[in-house]
């Protein structure tokens, strides 16, 4: 990757942070590739990996979905949101992992890349502070509580919370 092309994407990255209202931040998000239905709401949030290729088209929000401020996206891998999705503050959603391949990390070698889409269901909350890690489907009108490490697939109307999260309890509408 050039360094070039490195710059000129995280620059991108740094003005959509610095957009002063969510409409705008949607429509330029959708410039550049990303599929946000209507309703959708995008705070100010950071874009990780943006300077891979077509990153933005990796993002595919739902209808009337929001993410508020101070979450981390990985745009490595897709990251789809369905309709009606609240991500909390502080959120990061994880698309893959790699201690360092390319810089030779031994732990690579033990620890090979992995790149993965998250899935969030429709109607999902996901609390203030949650970890979701890569290849994690969260089913529909599941709730992940604030703080949790979600590392295995949630099961849709069920509460799921903890360090790595559990269930705790089925949600019943």
């Amino acid at each position: 990757m050039s360094m070039i092309r490195f710059i000129f994407w995280t620059s991108i990255e740094k003005f959509l942070r610095l957009l002063p209202l969510p409409q705008l931040r949607v429509f330029f998000l959708r410039l550049l590739g990303s599929k946000i239905d209507k309703g959708a709401i995008v705070h100010e949030v950071v874009f990780q990996n943006v300077y891979v290729k077509g990153a933005f088209s990796n993002l595919v929000m739902g209808e009337n979905s929001t993410i508020q401020p101070g979450c981390i996206l990985d745009l490595a891998d897709q990251i789809l949101i369905n309709d009606k999705v609240t991500i909390s503050q502080g959120v990061i959603i994880m698309t893959h992992s790699d201690p360092g391949k390319k810089m030779g990390k031994p732990l690579a070698e033990i620890y090979p890349p992995k790149h993965e889409k998250v899935v969030i269901g429709k109607g999902v909350w996901i609390g203030a502070g949650a970890i979701i890690y890569h290849g994690i489907t969260i089913g529909e009108c599941a709730l992940v509580g604030a703080g949790s490490f979600a590392n295995k697939d949630i099961p849709p109307y069920s509460l799921y919370a903890g360090v790595p999260a559990r269930m705790i309890k089925e949600i019943r509408l």
